[in-house]
Parts: structure tokens; C-alpha cells; sequence
């Protein structure tokens, strides 16, 4: 990875008409790396965009259902076979995942 300045000189000197195999030479890196940072190459890693679960819409009905109950609790078993029928595809791991944060929120 090169820092600021290494990437400033490189785009420099590649805008003098220095070929790729000079600049690495000159800088004592790599070949491809020179060609990454001239064709664009990013400063550090690009964030991720956040990818929805599986369980993303059935969060609306677990909330509507768990209010219901109040004070009582659900099983996650049973609030799983129930959003089945829903066409939830996911395991029930996610969903004890989340009802363990629910009822933790609830008791505070």
C-alpha cells in the first residue's frame, strides 16, 4: 500500500510520461501495484453496503406479536414455526438471536 505522498508522486510522475516499470523502480515497489494506484486505485478499503437478513421482514410482525403477550413470553420455537408460514426460509438461530435482544431490551 502506498501512502498519500507515494500515490501523489506517482501520479506525478506518470503525467511526466514516466512508463510503470521506471516509477517502480524509482520507488522501489511493485509493478502492479504502481498500475493499481495510476488505473484509480483507492487510498484504503471501500465500506461494504449493509446486506438485509433473511429476516429483515418479519421483524415487524415478532414486535406486533411480542407486544401482544406482555408480560408473557414466546418460545422462539413457536414464533418460528409461525413466521414459517409466512414464507420465512431462515434458521431459527437468527430469530433467537434477535428475541434474546428483544427480551433483554423488555426487561430494562
Amino acid at each position: 500500500m502506498l501512502s498519500c505522498e507515494e500515490i501523489m508522486e506517482v501520479n506525478i510522475l506518470r503525467k511526466q510520461g514516466l512508463s510503470f516499470r521506471k516509477l517502480a523502480k524509482k520507488l522501489c515497489k511493485a509493478v502492479n501495484t504502481i498500475r493499481k494506484y495510476c488505473n484509480g486505485g483507492s487510498l484504503g478499503y471501500k465500506r461494504r453496503s449493509s446486506v438485509g437478513s433473511k429476516f429483515d421482514p418479519y421483524k415487524d410482525y415478532m414486535k406486533q406479536r411480542i407486544a401482544a403477550v406482555q408480560p408473557k413470553w414466546i418460545p422462539a420455537s413457536v414464533m418460528f414455526r409461525e413466521i414459517q408460514v409466512f414464507g420465512y426460509i431462515g434458521k431459527v438461530r437468527i430469530l433467537q438471536d434477535y428475541m434474546r435482544t428483544v427480551k433483554t431490551t423488555n426487561l430494562v
